[in-house]
């Protein structure tokens, strides 16, 4: 395991993440394509399975890998756009998921309605984050990341290239990061940390898993 710094370098504006984007999600989406694409039995395992090193305190433990930070350009634009429901899809999901008599969809009131929204999205001359790793591994793993952030299938955020060098500052960079709340996380903590509520490992979206951490706030 080596200090390393990652670089992403975007080719479109990315959409404003409303909650931290660390390294080791990306890595662990990667892991977990990887597992279901291989077939295997319960694929969220591998995720916890990544190519960094851990910091633990008892059974309480994290990735060393920072957030990614991102160095925003300009102020945020605000984007019109247009949320639509294809009921070709609902119609063919109605035997598999959905239990309706309904044979018609009303996509202009109640559930289905299609909407329209705004959405801010930021130019970034640069995002870079930190961790404490395999180099060969993490580049593998994040060769199959296309984008950073919200809206990705809209285009937002697409990577143009990604740099993976040594840089020794990464030992002491990588707790830019959600961390646990205790005793011995404390003292690792930041000046930027603050009291929060969210998790501090993949994945990250899980509510289920959300308990008192120690936000990193940039």
């Amino acid at each position: 395991m080596k200090p390393l710094k990652v670089t992403f370098n975007l080719q479109t504006p990315i959409g404003r993440p409303s909650r931290p984007l660390h390294l080791d999600a990306l890595l662990a989406y990667s892991t977990y394509h990887q597992a279901l694409n291989d077939g295997k039995i319960n694929p969220m395992e591998a995720q916890h399975i990544l190519p960094l090193e851990k910091v633990a305190d008892g059974d309480i433990w994290c990735w060393k890998a920072s957030q990614i930070i991102f160095t925003y350009m300009e102020t945020p634009q605000v984007i019109p756009m247009i949320r639509r429901t294809n009921p070709l899809t609902i119609y063919k999901d109605m035997d598999r998921i959905i239990e309706s008599r309904k044979n018609i969809i009303n996509v202009g009131s109640g559930h289905y309605r299609g909407y329209d929204f705004r959405f801010d999205v930021q130019w970034v001359s640069k995002a870079e984050a930190w961790c404490i790793g395999d180099e060969v591994e993490v580049k593998e793993l994040l060769s199959t990341i296309t984008h950073l952030g919200p809206k990705r299938r809209n285009g937002w955020g697409l990577i143009k290239s990604i740099n993976i060098e040594h840089d020794s500052k990464a030992s002491e960079l990588w707790n830019q990061r959600s961390l646990p709340d205790t005793s011995f996380f404390r003292k690792l903590q930041r000046s930027e940390h603050q009291k929060s509520t969210g998790t501090y490992r993949a994945p990250y979206f899980n509510r289920a898993d959300w308990c008192e951490i120690l936000d990193f706030c940039n």
